[in-house]
């Protein structure tokens, strides 16, 4: 049995526990309390709202007695956790005790304030951290609520709640180059200037509950692009970024990566990130582009209208050994047509633009034109697919009737 002094002073105002010594009231009397609180019928853990925690959820019970703030809230609630089932008193007393009066344990938040001890019939939610220095570890829970003389209600059902795991893992990735679908790596394809690539990964929420996943895009150091991934438990999902290789260098580190906003790193360190290193070059920088003679194939005049020419180019590389699929272009004047006959190793066919792998020194390639009419010509050979890097040369010619 538990009592209480209930007083009221010469104004009439009820007080609690007075100091009956130094009364100077009307009256006073001892209340007796001897009802306990209801009991926690539907205790249920939710998903975890961080790491290592779980979150605890019940619709709070009465005092069923006296309660001066007159809501009838409880004073505050027991609650014991153990890695077996409490399915008795004494599994109950021995069970680890969790604190539910510090900040962040239990709260509702109420008009923008946090209010830890709430009203019968509302959601009581608390966030129990308290030695739990597992994750992904299942516990067992159960409380009591105690009024405010030290009535304690009936032990809950036990139930069983897992604390948080955050864990995203790269399960692959891939770089392909858009203008020919063809995957990159450094023994089979050259990445220029401008061209654009096509970064794709697949991520996994090993973890054990949803996260929202920032997938990031890190250039030299830096990160240059990203997006937001939404991941259930065991959710897989492909990310992809454009990247545009605007810089000019031999070494060039790029990163995909994973990362949660909310807690940074996830508790699994491994598998979170790919790097690669990739060289991009300019042609305007790295090819020289000349005439295979200065005064011949195309000759500046003496070439008639009745008869096929040939275009004939020479090229050196600066600084890079090998080059593929770079793209070498003829145009004179946007009206001409090609002679396949006697194809370049290079440029054959019936196509203006043709695509080489130069791994050597000098090389040579050429295109034979089909006859033109009579009059001046400006004849052009591009090398690079990109106007804003691009090696070209130009020679002006007259064809006669």
């Amino acid at each position: 049995m538990f009592a209480k002094w209930i007083a009221y002073d010469n104004a009439g105002n009820m007080m609690i526990y007075p100091d009956i010594d130094n009364f100077n009231g009307t009256s006073y009397y001892l209340d007796v309390d001897n009802i306990a609180p209801g009991k926690v019928l539907d205790l249920e853990t939710s998903i975890p709202s961080a790491a290592n925690k779980v979150t605890l959820n019940w619709t709070a019970v009465s005092d069923n007695g006296y309660d001066p703030g007159g809501a009838n809230e409880v004073d505050r609630y027991i609650i014991r956790y153990s890695e077996s089932p409490i399915s008795s008193e004494e599994d109950f007393e021995s069970a680890n005790n969790v604190s539910n009066t510090a900040e962040d344990t239990c709260y509702q938040l109420v008009a923008g304030n946090s209010v830890y001890i709430i009203e019968p019939g509302e959601e009581q939610v608390c966030n129990v951290t308290t030695g739990m220095v597992l994750d992904n570890h299942s516990y067992y829970f159960a409380v009591k609520a105690v009024d405010h003389v030290g009535n304690e209600g009936e032990r809950s059902d036990s139930v069983e709640g897992k604390t948080g795991y955050f864990d995203i893992e790269l399960l692959w990735t891939n770089l392909t180059m858009l203008k020919n679908g063809k995957m990159y790596n450094d023994s089979g394809n050259t990445i220029y200037q401008y061209d654009l690539i096509n970064v794709t990964g697949e991520f996994m929420n090993n973890g054990n509950r949803e996260e929202e996943v920032l997938v990031r895009l890190g250039e030299e150091g830096y990160y240059i692009m990203n997006q937001t991934v939404n991941l259930t438990p065991n959710e897989v999902k492909n990310v992809s970024f454009i990247y545009n290789s605007t810089l000019n260098d031999y070494y060039i580190p790029l990163l995909l990566s994973g990362f949660l906003p909310q807690y940074g790193p996830d508790m699994n360190a491994t598998n979170d990130y790919k790097n690669w290193v990739i060289s991009s070059w300019s042609v305007k920088d790295n090819v020289n582009l000349i005439w295979y003679m200065d005064d011949f194939v195309p000759a500046p005049t003496g070439i008639l209208s009745d008869e096929r020419f040939l275009v004939y180019s020479n090229l050196t590389k600066k600084y890079v050994d090998t080059f593929y699929d770079l793209e070498l272009t003829v145009n004179i004047n946007d009206t001409f047509t090609i002679n396949g006959t006697d194809a370049s190793i290079y440029c054959n066919g019936l196509n203006e633009t043709c695509y080489g792998n130069f791994t050597g020194g000098l090389y040579g390639f050429y295109w034979w034109i089909n006859p033109l009419p009579a009059g001046d010509y400006e004849v052009s050979v591009t090398a690079g697919s990109y106007p804003e890097d691009q090696s070209v040369i130009y020679r002006n010619i007259t064809i006669s009737p």
